[in-house]
């Protein structure tokens, strides 16, 4: 009897307390506090994300990038690029900050679109601009997590796969032409598009430009596939002027990613030259006072503007050469370096030479000669 009265009792008590439960859920809500933010806010902050701050700006984009491929020089034996040798935490800065941030938080705007069924102007925004993200990860590090990376948190993956660079472009394609389908004639992103400022015809046009940029990329790993989708993206309309370029404009303040992260390098390191490889380049070309000043004395007088060779410390360039890293010239002060410059994400002219390549290889019809020319004055006109 007394069994049956303990359990009776045990019961009674489990029924009460799933009744005092109820709708405890709603009351332990923050009503100061909102339960998601707004996509429109997320997109702007990834676009900020991708422009990038000091630290990987410094890094991938100068301390490597720029070296190797010889935009730039330094004597200073921790631009390791320059000399071709490699530091770990330089070589993977971009990668180290662009999952953690960039491909976190895209992958989570459109976990956030799927599940409120948004497959408009945001959505194929998203999935142009994540394709972007992807694109400049797998261009510099080959094989990288795509298909199931960004989604800790959406689907508990903390060791997503690697997937090859081949099946990642072909993906990125395709994203970038449904995502520019998904484009109407108006836009809900409102001041929150820093790229376009709510111009769904320029981000229609900067996707179709992307897709080129991707197909010429593919155009000796895989010719028949580029020469389609360079086609493909040539006919739906691409960039036609300078006022189509994708680019992001930045402040001077408040701190952290409102600046140019190019911009805070300048002010922090002044080391980098210009290369002489790039210099030799530019011989007789307008563009070369604009983008350089010399070091001693800030002239931007061609005659004064001499690249720095790469490859030399200080001491070897002046037992070579007889001179110091002043008597180089290094980027303009002036011009191209503030804080508060533009972050250029693609350019009219870099569509007008793709243009080109594509007509002299028989994948479009017109006259490279004249797509040429137009991407000269377009270069010129900016700068």
């Amino acid at each position: 009897m007394k069994k049956l009265l303990s359990i009776v009792l045990i019961s009674s008590l489990v029924l009460a307390s799933c009744d005092f439960d109820k709708d405890f859920e709603e009351m332990n809500i923050d009503p100061t506090k909102a339960s998601q933010i707004d996509v429109n806010n997320k997109l702007a902050s990834v676009f900020l994300r991708t422009s990038g701050e000091r630290y990987e700006n410094w890094r991938a984009s100068f301390i490597y990038s720029s070296q190797i491929v010889q935009h730039m020089s330094s004597t200073a034996t921790y631009w390791t690029g320059n000399f071709y040798t490699r530091n770990e935490g330089y070589a993977t800065s971009l990668f180290d900050r662009a999952y953690p941030q960039q491909v976190k938080e895209i992958e989570d705007i459109i976990f956030q679109l799927t599940n409120e069924e948004n497959n408009g102007d945001q959505m194929g925004v998203a999935r142009i601009w994540r394709a972007f993200i992807y694109h400049r990860i797998t261009d510099l590090y080959g094989d990288v997590p795509y298909s199931e990376a960004g989604k800790g948190f959406i689907d508990g993956t903390l060791k997503p796969k690697y997937d090859a660079q081949q099946d990642i472009y072909m993906d990125m394609l395709k994203e970038i032409e449904e995502g520019v389908a998904q484009l109407g004639s108006s836009s809900s992103l409102g001041t929150s598009d820093l790229i376009f400022q709510g111009d769904v015809s320029k981000w229609k046009k900067f996707g179709n430009s992307l897709m080129l940029r991707l197909a010429m990329r593919l155009s000796k790993a895989d010719p028949a596939t580029a020469q389609a989708w360079a086609s493909k993206a040539i006919a739906a309309g691409v960039m036609t002027s300078n006022e189509d370029i994708a680019y992001v404009q930045h402040l001077l303040g408040p701190e952290g990613i409102n600046k140019n992260g190019h911009g805070e390098v300048f002010m922090a390191d002044g080391n980098p030259r210009l290369s002489k490889t790039f210099v030799d380049f530019l011989q007789d070309d307008p563009r070369l006072p604009i983008l350089g000043a010399r070091r001693s004395d800030g002239s931007t007088n061609p005659a004064d503007l001499k690249g720095m060779p790469n490859g030399l410390t200080a001491g070897a360039l002046e037992a070579k050469y007889g001179t110091t890293s002043a008597e180089y010239a290094e980027p303009n002060r002036g011009v191209i370096t503030g804080e508060d410059a533009p972050m250029v994400f693609q350019t009219y002219a870099e569509v007008e030479f793709m243009i080109a390549e594509a007509i002299t290889r028989g994948w479009a019809s017109g006259d490279a000669k004249a797509h040429y020319e137009a991407r000269c004055k377009s270069s010129h006109a900016n700068a």
